[in-house]
């Protein structure tokens, strides 16, 4: 009876010979998927500070450029203001074109601005949008995802004389 118990303990100890390694194996994959996947999140919460830093900066650079009464002088502030937004972009993100990509900057002031006096504070807003693709590298979030971010504000009594 001995002999027997014994016999069939070896038998169990001969088939767990390779457990250890496909424990480590599947272990290690799902360790890794992890920590891509911690990284992609830490690349979509970064991208959603920026957009938002971007976007309120473009509203800053509209609202130190003024508004004017003339429309087409609202429209060349409106397009610096896109470049501007695009340029520092660039800038910022020469490294990490891999993983992110600017996809939208969209900059908006009032189509019939009048001239702003110190009562009609907070009249004319300002809007600027921000989006950024971000391009996943782990198995588990896949294809592009969309960061945006907006900010307004309003233009003061600041506005231009001519």
């Amino acid at each position: 009876m001995l002999r027997k118990l014994q016999r069939l303990a070896s038998l169990k100890r001969k088939d767990k010979k390779g457990q250890a390694i496909i424990e480590l194996a599947f272990g290690t994959m799902l360790v890794g998927a992890l920590l891509t996947t911690m990284f992609d999140f830490s690349l979509v919460i970064t991208s959603k500070t920026e957009t938002l830093m971007m976007a309120r900066n473009g509203v800053r650079y509209m609202i130190m450029q003024g508004l004017s009464t003339n429309q087409n002088e609202n429209e060349a502030n409106r397009v610096k203001t896109e470049s501007a937004v695009k340029g520092i972009y660039e800038l910022n993100h020469a490294r990490r074109s891999k993983y992110v990509s600017l996809t939208k900057v969209k900059a908006l002031q009032p189509k019939n601005p009048t001239l702003i006096k110190n009562s009609q504070t907070g009249q004319n807003p300002v809007y600027v949008e921000v989006c950024e693709g971000v391009h996943p590298i782990g198995p588990i979030l896949r294809g592009t995802i969309n960061v945006c971010s907006a900010y307004s504000g309003f233009h003061s009594s600041q506005s231009k004389k001519k």
